[in-house]
């Protein structure tokens, strides 16, 4: 790939691309832009990942911890086989007390998402690491927005949703920033009463080619669950159809995550270094077998930790960059 330092005119290409030949490795590789992204009607803020074709995300409790992700109709655990990054960052944690390589992009804000490049298929692993066997994708956040927005929800079973987003240019550099707060009871005998907070900041400075940029992603969540359980308890009166046979069943989870980016150029060469540090912290307690184990305490179990990590980062290479310019012939 050639660069020139200087580009004569800007061009900017928004949606899906639809023709790759000649850019992507393969068929299963490609990219969902700003604008397809921004029409989609979301459930759940996790659901952003069903742009990817194939892809079907669904939970299997209340909506505080990570997803369920399935690709092409194979399950794939909660990111056990799909590798999931954030501005090059991985995303996935191993040996996680839930679920080996656990993802939960819960953190994000979808109205924040500029880009998501994606591959389908094993034969990038290698490039994406362990979680990458059945494919990957990579969150890209702009440095600005077209436009502020902001918005307030409400709706029954106590449901209340707010959320606000901007950027501003001051001097050379650009502020980006959002926020966005939620709670939701839901139809359970137990109230969910799932509260959940979360912020951006990003200053950037440059462009694609030479400058640089830092983030802050800050993220907590509480709630009560209401998880799955046997037909027969709900055929013979033991619990209501929205009921739940061990109402102490919840979790918590927060993150807060940096990140910076620098990029540079020459004529022949481009270089991008980044680097992450991120603070993480789970709880979650949850009963699939009541009282099989212990009829008098029950069977509930606590999976928590707490972990503390840093280091460098590379681009997904399996995940195709649209916005690179073709190599000069």
């Amino acid at each position: 790939m050639t660069l020139v330092a200087r580009f004569v005119e800007r061009i900017t290409v928004t949606g899906r691309a639809d023709s790759l030949v000649g850019v992507s490795a393969s068929a299963s590789d490609g990219s969902v832009g700003f604008a397809e992204l921004a029409a989609r009607p979301l459930l759940r803020p996790t659901d952003i990942m069903e742009a990817v074709p194939g892809v079907v995300m669904t939970q299997h409790s209340t909506g505080g911890h990570a997803p369920i992700i399935l690709l092409r109709g194979y399950n794939l655990d909660h990111g056990t086989d799909f590798a999931t990054f954030l501005d090059g960052v991985p995303l996935n944690l191993p040996s996680h007390a839930h679920a080996q390589g656990y993802t939960d992009t819960n953190f994000l804000i979808p109205e924040l998402i500029g880009r998501i490049d994606f591959q389908k298929g094993p034969y990038g692993p290698a490039a994406v690491g362990d979680f990458g066997t059945a494919g990957a994708a990579n969150f890209d956040v702009p440095d600005t927005l077209p436009q502020s927005f902001g918005a307030l929800e409400g709706g029954p079973f106590g449901y209340y949703h707010g959320v606000f987003g901007g950027s501003a240019t001051r001097g050379a550099g650009r502020w980006l920033y959002g926020g966005e707060a939620s709670h939701y009871d839901g139809p359970s005998v137990v109230p969910d009463d799932f509260n959940r907070a979360k912020g951006l900041l990003q200053f950037s400075a440059g462009d694609a080619t030479r400058g640089h940029r830092i983030s802050l992603f800050s993220y907590g969540a509480r709630w009560t669950a209401t998880d799955g359980y046997p037909e027969r308890a709900l055929e013979r009166g033991y619990i209501a159809r929205f009921g739940t046979l061990d109402p102490t069943d919840g979790g918590h989870t927060q993150r807060h995550l940096i990140i910076a980016r620098r990029q540079t150029s020459t004529d022949r060469t481009m270089t991008r270094l980044t680097g992450y540090a991120q603070y993480y912290d789970f709880g979650l307690f949850s009963n699939l077998t009541f009282w099989t184990r212990d009829a008098r305490l029950g069977d509930q179990i606590a999976q928590l930790e707490r972990r503390i990590y840093l280091g460098p980062a590379g681009e997904p290479q399996g995940c195709v960059d649209v916005a690179r310019p073709a190599p000069s012939t």
